[in-house]
């Protein structure tokens, strides 16, 4: 791994469950005394076979990022994306853990696009094909590490993001955020603005959640235009735009592919000029401050036909991928 990122705890090989195939699995986490080194970490990838397999067909690299007071380990064993990866082996699996369990943009943000470097060189993967997710205050940092490097994503999806943003949450360490980005904030938004970037997003909230909600959302605007997507004001809505489409467990989120728990699941889907359904809005019934397993399935199913080439502030769909 590269020299500049060796102060932060992220490089200890942890596996995952019994019966796992760890071939294209890696959760990277804050280690304890024992755990593995970096040159252990390189061997298992070797000896596995997983880095043949990156280096020939270049595997895709996805982050989920926990939300403030837990750590990697235990979000990511329950938050479903290490069971998806297991069972489609089609990307790797990325988990940082923040010094505290919280994360704030200035000073964690330039870690990401630092271990996405890092993993590309070191396994193979895919540049072009890096997706960032997080949960509440991982939530929060994951939109404004999208707004600040567009250019290493994909895509994105925020889950149960609270208002404000963490320039404001380090400053003041309050729950009482504003529901407008501050002055650091709105610099990034500006150059993403001013770059012309787009970048596909999937919000999920809960209809319980008091901690977030979609009328909360002051960057819906934002991600809408920047995709271009010509959604029109909707007061009659929860999200307060008019969708193109809706799914539900009848049209969408069904047995048949592969959701137990289909019904808990509306999305208001709103597609780009092009076509691509390029911003999700979902909310989940019956659903506080939390998420369940099958919301990364769907958070797949969307992000998964995105690529960036190098460079590019455009983004290329395709049914393929």
């Amino acid at each position: 791994m590269k020299p500049e990122i060796s102060a932060y705890p992220l490089y200890s090989y942890v596996s995952t469950r019994a019966g796992c195939d760890p071939c294209r699995t890696i959760y990277l986490c804050a280690p304890e005394p024992d755990c593995r080194t970096v040159q252990s970490l390189e061997i298992f990838a070797r000896e596995s076979g997983w880095q043949e397999i990156a280096e020939q067909e270049g595997a895709v690299l996805v982050f989920t990022v926990h939300g403030r007071g837990e750590p990697a380990w235990l979000f990511t064993e329950k938050n479903g994306w290490d069971l998806l990866a297991d069972e489609t082996k089609e990307f790797v699996l990325v988990s940082p853990d923040s010094p505290g369990n919280i994360w704030f943009a200035p000073r964690d943000a330039q870690i990401f696009p630092l271990i996405a470097n890092a993993v590309q060189k070191e396994f193979g993967t895919d540049p072009n094909r890096v997706y960032l997710t997080g949960f509440s205050n991982g939530g929060m940092i994951t939109r404004e590490v999208g707004l600040r490097y567009p250019e290493v994503f994909a895509g994105i999806s925020v889950w149960n993001a609270p208002k404000g943003d963490t320039f404001s949450m380090m400053q003041e360490d309050s729950g009482a955020l504003a529901g407008e980005p501050g002055e650091a904030l709105q610099g990034w938004i500006d150059a993403f603005k001013d770059g012309h970037w787009e970048l596909p997003c999937a919000f999920f909230y809960g209809d319980q959640d008091g901690a977030a909600q979609p009328g909360e959302n002051y960057l819906m605007p934002l991600f809408l235009e920047s995709n271009h997507c010509s959604a029109t004001r909707d007061g009659n809505n929860l999200v307060g735009w008019k969708p193109d489409e809706v799914w539900n467990g009848e049209n969408h989120y069904t047995p048949e592919a592969g959701y137990r728990e289909g019904e808990r699941f509306t999305t208001y889907g709103y597609r780009s000029t092009r076509g691509d359904l390029a911003v999700t809005v979902t909310m989940m019934k019956n659903m506080p401050h939390g998420a369940i397993r099958e919301q990364s399935r769907a958070v797949w199913q969307f992000l998964r036909h995105y690529r960036r080439e190098k460079g590019s502030p455009d983004v290329i769909w395709s049914e393929k991928e």
